[in-house]
């Protein structure tokens, strides 16, 4: 059982009048929202999570994702839905349903869990310019076992490019780095 999980347990151990003479304990429905909202943050590997109770017995729990967050208010039969970066609130939705939320948590989980999430592309300016770097990214924990030994410190290599250009006025080529020993593959897609 995890702080978060103990935490809304605990909310039910709440009395009425709990805030300075208001507040109500949340109902037990609202309370397996909560363990559920939570239980799927945890599942799409969000780094830390947190509840807060609410007077009127809602329960808000957060998920993070370094300075990713989402924000879900759990009341009786609805739910709202924020999500945000740095503390700004950039989407905003209320009057949703267990299910939407859910979907919305995994969604967002499997993007920001992604390594492409995570990482800078490498952009070649000149197709002459055949020079690129390995780069060490930060790992998100999730994916550490997979990476240990696929990222090194950043070393200058160089490859044959052939075939592709990113021009100022097309739209930005995305350019992938693999190798194996001394062979490097740079492949392109927009």
């Amino acid at each position: 059982m995890d702080n978060t999980e103990k935490k809304i347990r605990n909310f039910t151990n709440m009395n009425s009048g709990w805030h300075f003479g208001e507040g109500i304990p949340p109902s037990k429905k609202i309370v397996d929202f909560a363990l559920k909202i939570n239980k799927a943050f945890t599942n799409e590997g969000f780094p830390e999570t947190d509840a807060f109770l609410g007077v009127g017995g809602q329960i808000q729990v957060n998920g993070y994702w370094n300075n990713h967050f989402i924000e879900v208010i759990c009341e009786l039969d609805m739910f709202t839905f924020s999500l945000g970066k740095n503390k700004i609130i950039e989407i905003y939705e209320d009057n949703l349903d267990i299910n939407y939320i859910l979907t919305k948590i995994k969604e967002w989980g499997q993007k920001w869990g992604s390594l492409e999430y995570f990482t800078k592309p490498t952009l070649i300016a000149d197709l002459n310019d055949s020079r690129v770097y390995r780069f060490v990214a930060e790992v998100p924990k999730v994916f550490q076992s997979f990476t240990a030994n696929a990222l090194s410190p950043q070393e200058e290599v160089y490859v044959n490019i052939s075939g592709s250009t990113t021009l100022p006025w097309l739209e930005t080529q995305r350019y992938t780095l693999t190798s194996q020993k001394n062979f490097f593959q740079l492949s392109a897609s927009s």
